[in-house]
């Protein structure tokens, strides 16, 4: 997996994220991800379904599942995260 690749799905999860909380989600990563990952953010919430790998279309619908359709607004609790779910 590239950086570019990595740095995609967590926008994909950021863009999920409250503007507060995502500063937290992005400022724990180092600084060459963060910045992949900031600068695909905006990019990642206008792709459609089939324009997303198979990898990220999971992540999605896993996403979906925990938040719901749009941005999260409500406090959210610690969610258990391997480096598979990434």
């Amino acid at each position: 997996m590239t950086p570019d690749e990595l740095g995609r799905m967590l926008a994909l999860v950021g863009a999920y994220l409250p503007s507060a909380v995502r500063a937290r989600f992005f400022a724990v990563l180092p600084e060459a991800l963060r910045n992949i990952s900031l600068r695909q953010v905006d990019q990642v919430r206008d792709l459609a379904r089939d324009q997303l790998s198979l990898v990220e279309q999971i992540l999605l619908s896993d996403l979906e599942a925990h938040f719901g359709d749009g941005e999260v607004t409500a406090e959210i609790n610690a969610l258990p995260v391997r480096v598979a779910d990434v």
